[in-house]
Parts: structure tokens; sequence; C-alpha cells
């Protein structure tokens, strides 16, 4: 094995911190997503962190708890987990709850 001094490395990308908020028009941009993006007018556009949670609490606000349910994951810790069905049960007030433990 060699070191290639050349090569570039892919650096991460701090606005995007969660697979569930993947997009398939982010496939398209041309380089690293470094902002926050909202969908507006059909078009994503650059928002503060602040416009896009509070574009997330008004969407969720408009489902009953029995219509949202959560996936945590058998890769995460128990802590994880543990706030992951904390936020379902005491915040959004479901018991829709599942895990991927069958891996």
């Amino acid at each position: 094995m060699q070191a290639v001094p050349d090569a570039t490395v892919r650096q991460p990308r701090p606005g995007l911190r969660q697979r569930a908020l993947w997009h398939p028009g982010l496939c398209a941009l041309p380089g690293p997503a470094y902002q926050t993006l909202i969908k507006r007018e059909g078009e994503l556009k650059e928002a503060s962190w602040n416009e896009a949670l509070d574009l997330i609490a008004d969407k969720l606000k408009s489902y009953r708890p029995d219509e949202i349910a959560l996936i945590a994951s058998a890769k995460c810790t128990n802590e994880d987990n543990y706030v992951m069905q904390k936020l379902g049960r005491a915040v959004l007030g479901t018991n829709n709850i599942d895990h991927c433990a069958r891996l």
C-alpha cells in the first residue's frame, strides 16, 4: 500500500447531518453543501438553522402523534436509542418506535 500525495480528500458536509433529511436534489449540487438548504418555491435555497428548524417544527405540528414513527439504529449506543424513544414518547407523543436490531 502506498500513499497518493495528490489525492483529494472528501471534506465533511456540516449542513447535511441527518440521512433522514436527504433530498434527491442535493446530489446535483456542484460541490459539498456547507449551508442549510430548504425548499422555497420549488427550489433549494440557503437558510439559517433557525429557519430550517422552524420549518421542520411547523411541518411536524400538522401530523397527529399516531402518524409519526421513529426508527432507531442498532449501530447507535444505548444512550442514543434511549434519547430517540424519549423524543418520540415525550415530545412527539407517539409510541410508534422501532429499531433495526435484527441486522
